[in-house]
This record gives C-alpha cells, sequence and structure tokens, in this order.
C-alpha cells in the first residue's frame, strides 16, 4: 500500500476509534490534518476520493445515513493500519 492511501487509512483507523464507529469523511480529514501537521487542512472531497480507493481495496466501508456517506475500517483494514 502507498504511503498515502496507508495515511489516511491510519486516520479512519483512528477516528472510528476502537468500536469502528461510522464516522463522516471530515472528521477523517480532520485526523489526518492534525496528526500530519498540514499547513492547509485535508478535505471532504479528498477524503472521499481516498475513501473510496480503500474501500475498493476492502480497507473500509461506507454507508448512507440521513444523505451523508459515513465510513469505518474493516476488520481487514484495522489489520492493514497494523502492520
Amino acid at each position: 500500500m502507498d504511503s498515502v492511501r496507508a495515511a489516511w487509512l491510519r486516520a479512519l483507523v483512528e477516528a472510528s476509534g476502537p468500536g469502528r464507529r461510522w464516522v463522516h469523511a471530515r472528521e477523517i480529514a480532520a485526523v489526518l490534518s492534525d496528526r500530519t501537521g498540514l499547513r492547509q487542512p485535508a478535505n471532504s472531497q479528498g477524503a472521499g476520493a481516498n475513501l473510496r480507493r480503500l474501500r475498493s481495496d476492502g480497507y473500509a466501508e461506507a454507508d448512507r445515513a440521513s444523505g451523508w456517506a459515513v465510513w469505518r475500517p474493516t476488520e481487514a483494514g484495522v489489520a492493514a493500519a497494523v502492520d
């Protein structure tokens, strides 16, 4: 896995917590921005694109809550983030 996808995966795992709760892309983007110290924060659009790639790789799953996409890591995603 490339470093960009790995960073997004770690941010997803951190944002969702140990219970793998569903989180919005903006929450994941905020975690990534805080973790990496980006001068310009990551945005929800960038998060969505990267999260869709993680979903296609089997590391994330998505659901729609009130019309908004929410995300959480799969078991494989949690395991990959630890490696």
